[in-house]
Parts: structure tokens; C-alpha cells; sequence
């Protein structure tokens, strides 16, 4: 490798590991032979599939099956546990299989990965529910869906919407769980719980699964995603603390944060640990503010966020 450090692909180990070579990202088999050539900027791996740069798709062999056009965002290219995976063909979304087949197309605009068996897909009139014969399974149209990445638009079983400007989370059929009430949604539930927007910034706050507010979040900012139970939040400009279902701070607000900014990239866990920043250094913590630093690392591994509009989105 060189410019980079090669390590293994998340879900991948059956399959590869990740080379750089000139800051360029490729994979090579378990017995060290390259099968993508190091030449893209990003590389992501689910279920048997490669994404590279968003828009070529290879399977596990190496070999490259569809080339996605008018990418726009991280839930394309994203390969179901079924096997099928949403692209962008002609300015309109389709689902293949594994070796580049169409097995579902119609009049959508973009498609999420299936969980669970069911997709959401846009179309001209706003976004519905498909089931894998491509059915549609639900009679209302959303303005928008919500997913804080690709694989999280339904958590819980329960999938965060807006309908005549307000939000709120329906069930699978279409059944108003909370109340469509909401300025905005935060992030997705996650054991038991969402957060939401009431009426403008520093009013947010957590809701359960019957829209019952558990506790509020004060906050100049916060992050898009969640990790474990907790929402990481900004206060004083740049301090990074981590806020619980309570509203309480679970972890004080004694970290650093690089950006602030909302919906930024969130900070990373990994084996229940919490890589965060403090002294110009990063370190991990525990879900009790247990810290260990000393390790200087030069770069996190991150996720981000995304937010499904009918008319564009981010």
C-alpha cells in the first residue's frame, strides 16, 4: 500500500480487504490478488456488492455488473439482504440483482435499499412503500421520508415521514404511530426512542413511540446520528458532549468537535466505544465517560446522513 493504510472492508472479510495505492482504493482477495485496481476515491461493500465512487457496482469476484448513472445520493447502489440493489438508469430508479438484471423497475425517481422486505420509492406525486414484487403497499404519498443513512430509513419497524409540512413516524402499513406534529425529524428510533423537532432550533427533543416528549435538548446544534442511546450535541461553538433520552447530559460537553454545523458527519463508535477529541487529540471514551487517551490517530471512521425531499433533498 502506499498513501494509505489497507485494512479489512466492514462485512467483507469472506470477500476481501481494502488496498490504496496513490491515495486510490481497490480491493484484493483473501489470497491477495487485486480484483478492483486501486483507482477510486471511496469503496463500500454490502451484502456480496462494491460500490466504488458511488457509481460503479462489482460483485464479490471483482467483476463489474452495472455502471449507476445520476447518482445523488448514498441509497443508491446500496445492496439489499435480498440481494437487490437501487440504481439510477435513464433518470429513473430500478432495482437489479447481484449479476446487473432488472428484476423491478417503474415510474420512481430514486428507491432505498429493502428492509424487511419493503423499499421506499419516490415518485412524481412524493414517496411510497413498494414490496418486493414491487406492489405498492400503501395508498398515501409522502412529501418526505427520513433516513439518517441508507440502511436506517425503517427503524423499529416505524418510518419517519412529512405530510402537509409536519412530521411524524408511520408503521409499515401506513398507520400514524406518533402524531404528524413535528417541525422535523432528527434521527430515527433507536431503543424506543426518536429525536424530533417541536417549533425551531434548541427545541428539541426526544419522543417514544407514542410521540410523548421524554426529555428536551438544549443545545446550540447536534448531530445527525445516534450512538448507542445517546445524541451527540454542541454547546459553547465547538464543545461535544452527548445528551440521553432524559434530555440529561450523559456525557458532559468536554470534547472537541471539528465542524459544527447541522446534520454533520457524527462521531464514530466501535465496539461500544466513542472516538472523540480532546486536547488536540483523539481517544476513546465508554458510555461512562471512561477516557483513555494517549494514541494519536490521524483520521475517524465516520457515517453520515442523508435526508430524502420530493424536491431534491440533501
Amino acid at each position: 500500500n502506499t498513501g494509505c493504510l489497507g485494512q479489512p472492508l466492514p462485512k467483507a472479510y469472506e470477500a476481501g480487504f481494502l488496498i490504496c495505492k496513490n491515495g486510490q482504493y481497490g480491493v484484493a482477495d483473501i489470497n491477495g490478488k487485486t480484483i478492483i485496481p486501486p483507482k477510486f476515491k471511496r469503496i463500500s461493500y454490502s451484502n456480496e456488492m462494491y460500490r466504488a465512487d458511488l457509481h460503479k457496482l462489482f460483485n464479490k469476484q471483482g467483476k463489474l455488473v452495472f455502471e449507476v448513472g445520476g447518482c445523488d445520493g448514498d441509497n443508491i447502489g446500496i445492496t439489499s439482504q435480498n440481494g437487490l440493489t437501487p440504481v439510477i438508469e435513464n433518470n429513473k430508479c430500478k432495482y437489479i440483482d447481484k449479476s446487473g438484471n432488472t428484476i423491478l423497475q417503474g415510474d420512481w425517481k430514486r428507491g432505498t435499499p429493502f428492509i424487511n422486505g419493503i423499499a421506499a420509492v419516490e415518485e412524481i406525486a412524493g414517496w411510497n412503500f413498494i414490496n418486493e414484487q414491487g406492489q405498492v403497499i400503501v395508498s398515501q404519498c409522502y412529501e418526505s421520508i427520513y433516513f439518517s443513512d441508507s440502511t436506517q430509513w425503517l427503524n423499529e419497524g416505524l418510518i419517519g415521514v412529512k405530510i402537509n409540512g409536519k412530521s411524524g413516524f408511520v408503521d409499515t402499513s401506513g398507520k400514524v404511530i406518533t402524531p404528524i406534529k413535528f417541525n422535523d425529524i432528527n434521527t430515527p428510533f433507536i431503543n424506543g426512542s426518536a429525536v424530533v423537532e417541536k417549533a425551531g432550533r434548541f427545541r428539541d427533543c426526544f419522543i417514544d413511540r407514542n410521540g410523548k416528549i421524554s426529555g428536551s435538548v438544549n443545545a446550540e446544534d447536534y448531530y445527525c446520528g445516534r450512538i448507542g442511546e445517546l445524541l451527540p450535541v454542541i454547546h459553547n461553538v465547538n464543545t461535544l458532549g452527548f445528551a440521553a433520552p432524559d434530555g440529561t447530559m450523559a456525557i458532559p460537553s468536554e470534547y472537541e468537535c471539528d465542524i459544527k454545523c447541522k446534520y454533520v458527519i457524527s462521531p464514530s463508535m466501535s465496539e461500544n466505544l466513542i472516538l472523540v477529541k480532546k486536547n488536540g487529540k483523539y481517544g476513546f471514551i465508554d458510555f461512562n465517560n471512561n477516557a483513555g487517551f494517549g494514541a494519536v490517530v490521524n483520521k475517524s471512521k465516520t457515517f453520515s446522513c442523508n435526508r430524502a425531499e420530493s424536491s431534491g433533498g440533501n
